[in-house]
């Protein structure tokens, strides 16, 4: 059964800014931060990350949820799942196109 669901899109243009060091502190986690430095263009993949993030505060409802406190980890397949406790299954879908990153988040009891 299906307990919640979340969708976020964002602009990737809004990762490729000077300040974007502080966010590290305060938004991504070291892992998250790595994964999206480890590629040759990481702001498409820091936009994704925080998208997840965002899916995943909908889709459960707990709007007080700290970003920083949701970790977004990758397979070594490629596949991006949510490091979090959480009452049931979490399925998580990330995609970045150019200027926009989209994730979509289903929480299962």
């Amino acid at each position: 059964m299906i307990k919640g669901i979340g969708t976020d899109i964002v602009q990737v243009s809004r990762f490729n800014r000077k300040d974007i060091g502080s966010w590290k502190n305060r938004i991504f986690t070291e892992n998250e931060w790595n994964y999206s430095f480890s590629h040759a263009d990481p702001y498409p993949h820091l936009a994704g990350i925080w998208a997840a993030k965002e899916s995943f505060i909908k889709a459960s409802g707990k709007k007080e949820t700290e970003l920083k406190s949701i970790e977004i980890l990758h397979e070594e397949s490629g596949k991006p799942f949510i490091e979090i406790k959480s009452e049931g299954a979490i399925h998580l879908s990330i995609s970045h196109e150019k200027e926009y990153a989209t994730a979509i988040v289903i929480i299962e009891n």
